[in-house]
Protein backbone atom coordinates (compact mmCIF):
# COMPACT_ATOMS: atom_id res chain seq x y z
CA UNK A 1 0.00 0.00 0.00
CA UNK A 2 1.41 3.40 -0.98
CA UNK A 3 2.20 5.89 1.77
CA UNK A 4 -0.84 8.08 1.13
CA UNK A 5 -3.39 5.28 0.90
CA UNK A 6 -5.26 3.75 3.85
CA UNK A 7 -5.91 0.00 3.69
CA UNK A 8 -9.10 -0.93 5.55
CA UNK A 9 -9.89 -4.55 6.49
CA UNK A 10 -12.88 -5.92 8.40
CA UNK A 11 -14.32 -9.21 9.62
CA UNK A 12 -17.73 -10.37 8.35
CA UNK A 13 -17.99 -13.38 10.66
CA UNK A 14 -20.58 -11.81 13.04
CA UNK A 15 -22.70 -10.50 10.14
CA UNK A 16 -25.58 -12.62 8.83
CA UNK A 17 -26.39 -12.39 5.10
CA UNK A 18 -23.39 -10.19 4.23
CA UNK A 19 -23.45 -8.99 0.62
CA UNK A 20 -21.13 -5.96 0.65
CA UNK A 21 -19.96 -3.04 2.73
CA UNK A 22 -20.15 0.72 2.40
CA UNK A 23 -17.01 2.55 3.50
CA UNK A 24 -17.45 6.03 4.97
CA UNK A 25 -14.91 8.53 6.27
CA UNK A 26 -14.67 11.93 7.91
CA UNK A 27 -11.56 13.99 8.47
CA UNK A 28 -10.62 15.57 11.79
CA UNK A 29 -12.12 18.99 12.27
CA UNK A 30 -15.39 20.46 13.46
CA UNK A 31 -16.77 21.06 9.97
CA UNK A 32 -15.97 17.64 8.51
CA UNK A 33 -19.01 15.69 7.32
CA UNK A 34 -19.14 11.96 6.66
CA UNK A 35 -18.44 11.09 3.02
CA UNK A 36 -18.97 7.77 1.28
CA UNK A 37 -15.61 6.53 -0.02
CA UNK A 38 -17.03 3.54 -1.88
CA UNK A 39 -18.24 -0.04 -1.59
CA UNK A 40 -16.59 -3.44 -1.46
CA UNK A 41 -17.99 -6.94 -1.85
CA UNK A 42 -15.10 -8.51 0.03
CA UNK A 43 -13.42 -7.55 3.28
CA UNK A 44 -10.89 -4.97 2.13
CA UNK A 45 -10.92 -1.45 0.71
CA UNK A 46 -8.14 1.03 -0.05
CA UNK A 47 -8.93 4.70 0.54
CA UNK A 48 -6.66 6.52 -1.87
CA UNK A 49 -5.20 10.00 -1.67
CA UNK A 50 -5.15 10.48 2.10
CA UNK A 51 -3.43 13.61 3.37
CA UNK A 52 -0.29 12.83 5.36
CA UNK A 53 -0.64 13.75 9.04
CA UNK A 54 -4.42 14.18 8.92
CA UNK A 55 -6.67 11.89 11.00
CA UNK A 56 -9.39 9.97 9.17
CA UNK A 57 -12.38 8.49 10.99
CA UNK A 58 -13.48 5.33 9.15
CA UNK A 59 -16.79 3.44 9.36
CA UNK A 60 -17.59 0.19 7.53
CA UNK A 61 -21.34 -0.43 7.19
CA UNK A 62 -22.53 -3.95 6.32
CA UNK A 63 -25.19 -4.35 3.64
CA UNK A 64 -27.26 -7.54 3.28
CA UNK A 65 -28.49 -9.21 0.08
CA UNK A 66 -31.75 -7.19 0.23
CA UNK A 67 -29.87 -3.88 0.35
CA UNK A 68 -30.56 -3.22 4.02
CA UNK A 69 -27.67 -1.50 5.78
CA UNK A 70 -26.51 -1.84 9.37
CA UNK A 71 -27.10 1.15 11.64
CA UNK A 72 -24.68 3.93 10.65
CA UNK A 73 -24.74 5.71 14.02
CA UNK A 74 -23.75 2.65 16.05
CA UNK A 75 -21.08 1.36 13.66
CA UNK A 76 -17.60 1.26 15.20
CA UNK A 77 -15.19 3.99 14.18
CA UNK A 78 -11.48 3.48 13.46
CA UNK A 79 -9.31 6.59 13.77
CA UNK A 80 -6.32 6.47 11.45
CA UNK A 81 -3.62 9.14 11.09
Amino acid sequence: VRSNNIQINWDTTPVKDYAKAEIWYARSGADSAWEKAGEASGTQYVLQGATTGETYHIRVIAVNSKGVTADFDTAPIANIT
